[in-house]
């Protein structure tokens, strides 16, 4: 009986036990009065471990470069903002990515906000101080004025503090290519560099430009194809390729590497978008090139090169209105350009404007346009542009003998001296109208009758017959009149003619 009443005992505490713990008691008065005080929470950051730091920020470099492809492809398809909004997403999550600055660099740099352009490059360079694209774009920004001493001078200063610094070697020859009879210091530097680094781009480049420059487009054209393989993105090694074989006479394959470029999964950039515009240009197809001209400009608005270019197409499918506007826009864009200046004044020297029906009135803007430019003109075009404007005022002299000539024309002109009156309601002969004189052939009258029925419409077809039969039965009168007893009946005819 014990061990039974001990294993019921069990059960009961068992049960109690779980009743309890499904459903608790609220604690009484005195319970509360002994209960702890509650432990204060430790609100001090928990410290991270390296490993879990580092693959947090492994992930974010990787998806911050995934962006940057995003971004890229957005610059690409002209979508600026939402470009410039990515990036700058990017360098703030992840600062150390100079491309992401140099991106933006880039856009700035072609809306013509020079300074702002000029903050970001100095920021890719902070981040990676070898950076090649930065200092060079660094250094492009003193060719917007030509200034190429200026950038040499920056770049030669940096190079003091810094002398192995990769990125401006390669900044400083590329430099040196705007400086004539420089090849061989290029070529000499730019292999200095391949020892270093024999997968340097930017050196190779540089080293085929030296060769391009010495007319040995063979060999420029084998370092650039090398350089292709290691970026075969990259936009000036499709222009240089473009370059060589377009000096070699191989039109074809220079439009073929350009239309890749501009065919790549990437896009092309604005540069190539305008050699390959030229292109299309030369070769006549000025549909082609304007539409190369246009996309040039929706990836970099303030482009001159490809603004000028445009207006020309136009003028080549003669739309000269449109072009006239695109040789406007780029004075806007830049005031005082003397290519501008020049262009449009060719344009209205040569073009058909619907706008302006005086054509001396066109002739006078021409040529304001052309003494527009020779306030900054090249040396070897001041002759040119003066024989151009004597071109334009002799066409000037023309048109006005033109429209003196022609105003009689344009003007009505008076009644005829015997002008033909209705059949019905016949008026006498104007004070200007001679009589007829006795003396006067009747064959004279008819012809001069005759030469005034035709020229009004309702009366010709009748008279051309009339006068056949006057001037067959006007001989015989003159010959024999005893034969020919009718000379009455014809003057009473001429005279009803003439009325």
């Amino acid at each position: 009986m014990m061990k039974r009443y001990s294993l019921v005992y069990q059960c009961l505490i068992l049960s109690a036990l779980l009743s309890c713990s499904s459903q608790p008691t609220k604690p009484n008065v005195d319970q509360t009065e002994v209960k702890k005080p509650e432990e204060k929470k430790d609100t001090t950051p928990v410290a991270i471990s390296t490993e879990t730091q580092a693959k947090n920020n492994e992930e974010a470099l990787a998806q911050s470069y995934k962006e940057l492809k995003f971004a890229q492809q957005a610059i690409y398809d002209s979508k600026i903002d939402e470009a410039v909004k990515m990036l700058k997403v990017i360098v703030q999550r992840n600062p150390e990515i100079a491309e992401a600055h140099y991106n933006l660099g880039i856009l700035e740099e072609r809306l013509g906000v020079f300074q702002e352009a000029r903050n970001y490059y100095l920021k890719a360079i902070e981040s990676k101080k070898d950076f090649s694209p930065a200092w060079l774009a660094l250094s492009m920004l003193y060719f917007k004025n030509n200034d190429f001493q200026g950038a040499l001078s920056e770049v030669d200063t940096k190079l003091q503090s810094d002398p192995n610094n990769i990125g401006i070697k390669n900044a400083r020859i590329r430099i040196l290519l705007n400086f004539p009879g420089k090849e061989e210091e290029i070529i000499r530097e730019a292999k200095l560099i391949l020892r270093e680094d024999e997968q340097n781009v930017e050196a190779m480049i540089s080293l085929a430009s030296a060769y391009d420059l010495q007319k040995k487009y063979e060999l420029a054209i084998a370092i650039l194809e090398n350089a292709k393989e290691l970026a075969p993105n990259h936009p000036e090694i499709f222009a240089r390729l473009s370059r060589c074989y377009e000096a070699l006479g191989e039109h074809l394959k220079a439009r073929l590497i350009l239309e890749e470029a501009v065919n790549a999964p990437a896009g092309g950039t604005a540069e190539i978008h305008n050699q390959l515009g030229l292109i299309y240009h030369i070769a006549g197809d000025y549909i082609g090139a304007s539409d190369q001209f246009q996309k040039a400009l929706s990836l970099w608005p303030t482009m001159i090169e490809a603004q000028i270019n445009l207006g020309n197409a136009l003028k080549g499918q003669q739309k000269y209105i449109e072009a006239s506007q695109a040789f406007q826009q780029a004075l806007l864009i830049k005031p005082n350009l003397p290519e501008a200046y020049y262009n449009l004044g060719i344009l209205y020297l040569d073009g058909q404007f619907e706008n302006i029906p005086n054509k001396i009135d066109q002739l006078k803007q021409a040529i304001s346009y052309l003494n527009d430019y020779l306030k900054n003109p090249k040396d070897q075009d001041q002759e040119r542009i003066n024989a151009l404007i004597k071109e334009g005022e002799r066409l000037m002299e023309v048109e006005k003998k033109k429209q003196e000539q022609a105003k009689p024309s344009a003007e009505p002109t008076p009644p005829p001296a015997e002008p033909t009156p209705p059949p019905a309601e016949p008026t006498p002969p104007t004070a200007e109208t001679k009589p007829t004189t006795e003396a006067q052939k009747p064959s004279e009258k008819t012809d001069a009758v005759v030469e005034e029925v035709l020229e009004d419409p309702p009366a010709a077809p009748t008279k051309p017959k009339e006068e056949k039969k006057i001037e067959n039965k006007a001989e015989p009168d003159k010959t024999d009149n005893s034969n020919q007893p009718k000379p009455e009946p014809k003057k009473e005819e001429v005279q009803d003619v003439e009325l």
